[in-house]
């Protein structure tokens, strides 16, 4: 994989990581200190995500796929791509 290509592909998956996160916390209702308190992932830390200024480990990603219930693909899919059921 050249360079840019990654570049580009590690961009598109920390925005959709963060507009999606927060489209789908925001729609089932919890706020950032409820999925804190449930993930144990600091408010900041959720903040940092949902505002594309930290990209989740792959741990963290899963606690939080989890803890909305929806799964990892949903997470990092492009935003128009998210049903929010």
């Amino acid at each position: 994989m050249t360079k840019e290509l990654l570049n580009l592909t590690t961009e598109l998956n920390l925005f959709s990581i963060g507009s999606n996160l927060k489209d789908i916390r925001e729609h089932k209702n919890i706020s950032q200190r409820e999925l804190a308190d449930i993930t144990g992932i600091s408010v900041r830390t959720i903040r940092y995500y949902e505002t594309l200024d930290a990209m989740p480990s792959v741990i963290n990603a899963y606690k939080l796929a989890i803890c909305l219930d929806v799964s990892l693909e949903e997470l990092f899919m492009p935003s128009s791509s998210v049903p929010l059921t």
